[in-house]
């Protein structure tokens, strides 16, 4: 009976490490492709044949600051921007691959104070109070078709810019 037991521990404790040793095999063999699949429709997250071709060319090293105020506190305008801001991350992060090592990207949170706020000021950046609903009724007005509903900004949902909109002027 002991036998029985100690058998099926056995070749459970070899198959949880068989299952370990092949997905961490999988992840080193995936990881070393770096292979990327863009399954949205519209292939949003594909960079365009012209833009690979421009990144593959840089002959001389390229240096991108990302500056990029961190907020601590996750408000509902601030979560809209924070999403903003990793689509432009994650777009130069694409960049980055496809220039093969000519492309080094900097990203910098200037917290006030800091040495980051001090080398946006030299670069002649200043820092800006942006409120996702001023940034949202700035975008609307340019658009004649109406504008996105504020409590959900990543729904392409229309909505009346009266009811979710305070407008400035």
């Amino acid at each position: 009976m002991k036998s029985k037991q100690f058998e099926t521990l056995l070749y459970s404790a070899v198959g949880v490490a068989a299952m370990f040793v092949l997905l961490a095999g999988f992840n080193v063999i995936s990881a070393a492709l770096k292979q990327r699949i863009d399954l949205t429709r519209e292939k949003a997250y594909t960079l365009s044949a012209g833009t690979k071709a421009i990144l593959k060319k840089i002959d001389t090293p390229v240096k991108i600051r990302f500056y990029c105020t961190r907020a601590e506190n996750a408000t509902p305008e601030t979560v809209f921007m924070r999403n903003y801001a990793q689509q432009v991350e994650d777009l130069l992060d694409e960049f980055k691959q496809y220039a093969g090592g000519k492309l080094t990207l900097q990203k910098l949170n200037p917290l006030p104070d800091s040495d980051a706020e001090d080398s946006a000021k030299l670069d002649g950046i200043e820092g800006q109070v942006v409120s996702a609903k001023r940034w949202l009724s700035r975008f609307c007005r340019r658009r004649a078709s109406g504008c996105w509903n504020t409590t959900s900004p990543a729904r392409s949902r229309r909505s009346s810019p009266r009811k979710n909109l305070s407008w400035a002027s």
